[in-house]
């Protein structure tokens, strides 16, 4: 009875068995539209755009000032992983999420809840099966949703921000789970993911990861090379406000292009000309970090 349990995966094989369906297409499909971000109009831009995602957040019930919005917008578009961190209840998950469909963008969302015990990229993504060569996603999600930006990209054409939430990240070692991912955070361009075989996925420019991160003595302390490649927010507990009736109508028309928001809150090539009283806020800034 031994043998025989030990030779049924080799008859299954050769039976078919193993050889599954097509996992399930995804649309993530958004329609982008164009605002100007001519040099002349770039704060205008900003602001319409800062504007709209924090009127969004009071009508979904949360209230933010415009440096946080800023906040979340520069370090979700300027770093590949960006972390929410702070004690349980204070919002984090909900922030992401509200921050995202704010964008116009939540068909683009995909949210992954991290188990305990993840070790590598096969319990996030999948792995690759040598019994019948072929991809075994995880449950997840997260390989129909790479797959369907890769053949996104192969496509062309201009599209939104898309993004990943992690959330409990540090449940398991991110260091370990996410290994794959870590060089692609010092990228400027799209990545290629290796899938097993000759097989990959081109993880496109405009993927993000967001990950919510809890301090309470449970769960695994960030290393600093991921410190090193990522932003950190540090959300305080605060009053959710009740959602609150907003005209949106006259608001900038969102779902904005990834290369329009680049150019918005990306890196800048050269250091704007800044007020006297920028550049005094900027002098305090360096004397504090300096010490």
């Amino acid at each position: 009875r031994k043998k025989l349990r030990g030779m049924k995966p080799y008859v299954d094989h050769l039976n078919g068995s193993f050889s599954g369906g097509e996992f399930k297409q995804l649309d993530i499909k958004v329609i982008c539209n164009s605002i100007d971000c001519k040099q002349e109009s770039l704060i205008h831009a900003q602001r319409a755009v800062l504007k709209t995602v924090k009127t969004h957040l009071v009508e979904f019930g949360r209230t933010l000032e415009d440096q946080d919005v800023a906040n979340i917008l520069i370090s979700t578009q300027q770093s590949f992983i960006t972390f929410f961190a702070g004690l349980p209840g204070v919002g984090k998950t909900s922030l992401c999420k509200l921050m995202v469909r704010s964008l116009g963008v939540d068909k683009r969302l995909l949210s992954v809840s991290v188990a305990r015990g993840w070790t590598s990229i096969r319990d996030m993504v999948g792995f690759h099966n040598p019994l019948n060569d072929r991809f075994q996603p995880a449950s997840t999600g997260m390989y129909e949703f790479l797959h369907a930006l890769h053949a996104e990209k192969k496509a062309g054409g201009l599209h939104p921000m898309s993004y990943i939430l992690l959330d409990e990240a540090n449940l398991s070692s991110i260091e370990h789970y996410w290994s794959a991912f870590m060089g692609m955070a010092d990228a400027t361009t799209s990545q290629n993911l290796p899938i097993g075989g000759q097989d990959t996925l081109e993880i496109p420019r405009h993927l993000r990861f967001l990950a919510t991160i809890n301090y309470d003595g449970t769960t695994e302390p960030l290393s600093p090379r991921i410190l090193n490649r990522a932003g950190v927010i540090v959300m305080r507990p605060g009053e959710i406000a009740s959602r609150s009736s907003v005209d949106v109508s006259a608001l900038q028309t969102m779902r904005v292009s990834s290369e329009h928001m680049y150019t918005l809150f990306g890196l800048f090539k050269e250091s704007p000309d800044l007020e006297s009283v920028e550049k005094s806020a900027l002098e305090d800034v360096r004397k504090i970090l300096g010490d």
